[in-house]
Order: C-alpha cells, then sequence, then structure tokens
C-alpha cells in the first residue's frame, strides 16, 4: 500500500535524526544542518519508495528522482 511506503519513510527518517543515542545537534551550524536533513530525506526517498519498484520502473524513478533534486544545493546525487 502507498501509506505504508510513506510511513515506512517517515519512520526511517525520524530513526536518522531522532536516536536516542546519537543523531544530529541540532544547535549545529544551520547550513550543515540543512544538508544533513536534505540528504537523509534523500535517501530515505530513494531507498522506501525507489526499493519497491519493479525494475523496468527503475530507470524512469532514477531520472524522476534527479530532477527533482537537481535545483537543491544540499543534495549531491551521484551517477
Amino acid at each position: 500500500m502507498d501509506v505504508a511506503k510513506v510511513a515506512s519513510m517517515c519512520d526511517l527518517l525520524e530513526s536518522f535524526l531522532f536516536q536516542p543515542k546519537g543523531g544530529p545537534d541540532f544547535s549545529m551550524d544551520q547550513v550543515k544542518l540543512h544538508s544533513l536533513i536534505c540528504t537523509a530525506f534523500l535517501f530515505t526517498f530513494v531507498w522506501c519508495i525507489g526499493g519497491n519498484l519493479v525494475e523496468s520502473s527503475m530507470d524512469a524513478f532514477d531520472s524522476f528522482s534527479r530532477e527533482q533534486f537537481a535545483d537543491n544545493q544540499d543534495v549531491r546525487v551521484r551517477a
């Protein structure tokens, strides 16, 4: 179900950002914090949404994801 994919994405993102022992220091430099949050979001997006696709749809999802994040300087999408 689509809702389950989004819920998984939210849970994974929450586990990266709000760990009981670790996670980012939210008082750190705002530029670095923004970059870290954007990168974590991109990772969870690709993992949870893209990981559930059939192989024939993966290239289209790759192109879509790169286009969505092309203007964001905080996220580096590698080839």
